[in-house]
């Protein structure tokens, strides 16, 4: 799913900002933001912490990518799963406490109580979020919209219906003074939604490590062929540096081999060692002739 690219809270007084604009004014008379009650402020340490994770994230990952490209960067990266671990921690203990926030804000508000029955007859989210705060519209466009698109993107249809059915009865129950009946239903919601988000955490967690597991055994077998190589290539050069001592009628390294890198070659192959090219083959044999310093007092 193409999503347009997050407009991350800078810092955690604009988060607080953000979070106290949409709060009910009886409420925002009685807040300092530079001491804000225990509640609140435990949802602004997760929620910022989510925030941060989401941005350890996208160094890693573009908006664009499919899972497929997720998964590969991840295991590329160091630390890649422990980026992904905490990205899927802190956005269920970020949603679960937004949860339990909201709906401890709707029940001071009471003017709310009077919609019940238009609460009742929403069918979505945003619905349903228009008519308890208006003013939230602006906040939830700009902001949460694209984070939750991203982020809980691999919601069913079927799910999200469930999940907006028990999000309604937390709503109307708390809204109707029947709290802790508000509670199962948050407890319901916040469980669904941590289940749905585990089985898709789980299914990109294990291709991760697959995908960690393959570069670590391509690593190995590219370690393990240049080994070869090396093998190779030495084999080759005592033999060629044997036939080239074993004759005398080169006067220069050069014309040695130009001579003799055609049986070089053959005898590069018996040690499953390749030139790169007929140009850097015939460098390499000059340069392992060289090195027996036949020719050391003679310019060649």
């Amino acid at each position: 799913m193409e999503v347009s690219k997050i407009n991350l809270l800078a810092n955690k007084e604009s988060l607080i900002d953000n979070i106290i604009d949409l709060m009910p004014e009886s409420l925002i008379g009685n807040i300092d933001k530079d001491n804000l009650p225990k509640e609140l402020d435990i949802y602004v340490e997760q929620i910022f912490r989510f925030v941060l994770s989401v941005k350890s994230y996208y160094t890693v990952i573009s908006d664009t990518d499919s899972d497929e490209v997720i998964v590969k960067a991840l295991a590329k990266t160091p630390h890649g799963l422990s980026i992904f671990d905490e990205l899927h921690e802190s956005r269920c203990q970020a949603w679960g406490m937004a949860i339990k926030l909201f709906i401890s804000i709707i029940d001071s508000e009471s003017p709310l109580k009077s919609k019940v029955k238009e609460i009742e007859a929403t069918q979505s989210f945003g619905e349903a979020l228009r008519v308890c705060s208006p003013k939230s519209e602006a906040f939830v466009t700009t902001q949460i919209k694209t984070l939750i698109a991203r982020f809980t993107g691999k919601t069913s249809t079927e799910h999200r219906h469930e999940l907006f059915r028990l999000f309604k009865g937390m709503l109307v129950c708390q809204l109707s003074g029947l709290n802790e009946q508000a509670d199962i239903f948050a407890d319901m919601l916040i469980k669904a939604f941590i289940l749905n988000q585990q089985s898709h955490a789980i299914l990109m967690r294990e291709l991760i490590i697959k995908n960690i597991a393959v570069l670590e055994q391509n690593k190995l077998a590219g370690k393990k062929g240049g080994k070869k190589t090396q093998q190779g290539s030495l084999a080759t050069s005592k033999e060629a540096i044997a036939l080239f001592l074993s004759t005398n009628e080169y006067t220069s390294y050069t014309k040695a081999a130009e001579a003799l890198y055609p049986q070089i070659v053959e005898i590069g192959k018996k040690h499953d060692f390749i030139f790169n090219s007929v140009v850097n083959g015939h460098r390499t044999v000059i340069n392992w002739f060289r090195s027996t310093e036949r020719f050391k007092k003679h310019k060649v």
